[in-house]
């Protein structure tokens, strides 16, 4: 049986939307486990960007909908980014981000 992962980008000034886009391009990843990425669409993209990588996000409600079927991860959508935060610079809208989206991570 597969662990069952949902992995959140972290602070979107920070290093953590670059270190999960890296943890996503291993194509042997899906493979072992199932995945259920959590976060704002514009976190995980800023991550895609400064990591050159590339992958689909594919929206679930991860409450209802059989997330462990879809290939090759699920993603919960949550708004939490209120405006967009310059990477490297400590700001409340991405800690109350950070935080929005590891309550809805531990809800699970």
């Amino acid at each position: 049986m597969k662990p069952r992962i949902a992995p959140i980008p972290g602070d979107s000034s920070g290093i953590g939307p670059e270190l999960v886009a890296k943890l996503l391009a291993d194509p042997h990843l899906p493979k072992r486990s199932h995945l259920l990425l959590i976060g704002d669409r514009r976190v995980f993209e800023r991550g895609r960007q400064q990591a050159g990588t590339s992958f689909a996000l594919e929206p679930c409600a991860a409450t209802v909908d059989d997330w462990v079927a879809r290939a090759p991860y699920a993603w919960h959508p949550t708004e939490t980014l209120a405006e967009d935060s310059e990477v490297a610079v400590v700001s409340e809208a991405a800690g109350r981000s950070v935080l929005r989206t590891l309550d809805t991570a531990l809800d699970f």
